[in-house]
């Protein structure tokens, strides 16, 4: 009990629309508390699994559509206006050999990753822990051999700066007192 938040206004100066959507078939997992901002779309088809580390989070107004596979590491938090989106919806070929393109892909973003907000996540993208997504970027392939500690953004991502990450020390406590809801 209290162990997810729906609905927690948590950001600075959030003021609810009342249009959350939850649709549900496949497989949602929480390994801990978690939560979920005001009027949020969360989507999960039938064959999809989206497992959501200890103290994760999806801000408000962000979507998270899940067809096949999508993981949030502890402590992942997903900002304002954020999408993560393990499928394109539409069937894709290669022109010159008839080839069918994926339509799905799985998405992983690491523990104690700080995603700012109107980040794009698409299939394919993985990132490492303590990584650091600056505003309005588009992550859309695996960007884990950059290593821990970095600071990444642009359209496509790409490192902007290493051995940066957020103060997780000093947030911790915070995070924990603040954010669980018992």
């Amino acid at each position: 009990m209290g162990m997810v938040g729906f609905g927690q206004p948590y950001e600075l100066v959030t003021q609810a629309r009342g249009i959350a959507q939850i649709h549900i078939e496949g497989q949602l997992i929480f390994k801990g508390y978690v939560q979920f901002g005001l009027d949020y779309l969360l989507h999960l088809g039938p064959e999809g699994i989206l497992t959501m580390g200890h103290m994760s989070s999806v801000a408000s107004l962000s979507k998270v559509i899940c067809h096949q596979s999508i993981s949030f590491g502890d402590y992942a938090r997903l900002g304002s206006e954020a999408q993560v989106i393990d499928t394109n919806f539409h069937a894709m070929r290669t022109v010159s050999t008839n080839t069918p393109m994926p339509m799905r892909g799985p998405i992983s973003i690491g523990a104690y990753n700080f995603v700012s907000n109107r980040v794009t996540f698409l299939q394919g993208a993985k990132t490492p822990n303590h990584c650091t997504v600056a505003s309005n970027s588009l992550c859309t392939k695996d960007i884990t051999a950059l290593g821990e500690n970095i600071l990444v953004g642009g359209i496509p991502v790409k490192l902007l700066r290493e051995d940066i990450d957020r103060d997780w020390t000093g947030e911790q406590s915070m995070l924990d007192k603040y954010l669980k809801l018992f």
